[in-house]
């Protein structure tokens, strides 16, 4: 049986414009991985399921679940 592990992702970007762009691409993705009964891909092998996305200004909010999944509340990159 899988770990299953929470996750809760906050991108911060320049201005609305960026978030509004990433937030329509995500929510595209995960109107296909829907429609295939798939998670939703966030790469490193992972996805996510039960995804929630959100549009907060200037930054997009993306909660789920994932399989085998260990994050931190580091910051990457």
């Amino acid at each position: 049986m899988a770990n299953i592990c929470s996750v809760n992702i906050r991108v911060k970007s320049v201005d609305d414009a960026s978030a509004q762009k990433l937030f329509d691409r995500l929510t595209a993705l995960q109107k296909e991985a829907d429609a295939q009964h798939i998670g939703l891909f966030i790469g490193s092998e992972r996805y996510l399921f039960e995804a929630a996305i959100e549009n907060c200004g200037t930054a997009v909010k993306v909660d789920g679940w994932v399989k085998w999944g260990v994050l931190s509340g580091e910051k990457l990159g």
